[in-house]
């Protein structure tokens, strides 16, 4: 993360360019290691969901928000660990545009980590697809008529 930090710095400048505009983005970087089931996460700005199959419960990963930018503070807003996972469980990764939709039911208010986790939950057993396609449902149930405030992007991934 702190090469792709810096690439981003020499890209756009810093700070103190004339254009003073704070280019940068949400990221995420997994490495997946199916021999020892271990996962290494180093995430800025997004966060992660980890559902164990065995029992259904889901482990929320969460990100320092801000992402990172041409900034150079934007790097102590990054966070790393490592879990351990077994085969059969999921992880679902979501950006800022689906938790934060409104919804059209008063009173207005966002969608949330928590109804997603709970419809992560209730099918994390069926395919990526599938699970994929009840995220997207539950999103256009709670979205009813108000208007998409920003870009939406989901990914599971079946360890």
């Amino acid at each position: 993360i702190a090469e792709i930090q810096q690439a981003l710095s020499q890209s756009f400048g810093t700070e103190d360019s004339l254009a003073a505009i704070d280019h940068g983005c949400e990221i995420i970087l997994l490495e997946i290691d199916p021999q020892s089931n271990t996962l290494d996460v180093a995430m800025a700005g997004l966060g992660l969901m980890h559902c164990d199959a065995g029992t259904g419960n889901v482990q929320w990963l969460a990100s320092p928000r801000g992402g990172i930018s041409a900034k150079a503070q934007s790097l102590t807003r990054q966070n790393q660990m490592s879990l351990s996972f077994k085969a059969g469980d999921s992880l679902l990764l979501i950006t800022d545009g689906m938790t934060d939709q409104i919804g059209s039911m008063p009173p207005l208010r966002a969608l949330g980590y928590n109804r997603i986790e709970q419809c992560f939950k209730a099918n994390h057993s069926n395919t990526a697809a599938q699970c994929i396609q009840a995220l997207q449902q539950c999103l256009l149930s709670w979205q009813g008529d108000q208007v998409r405030r920003d870009d939406v992007s989901a990914l599971v991934i079946k360890l």
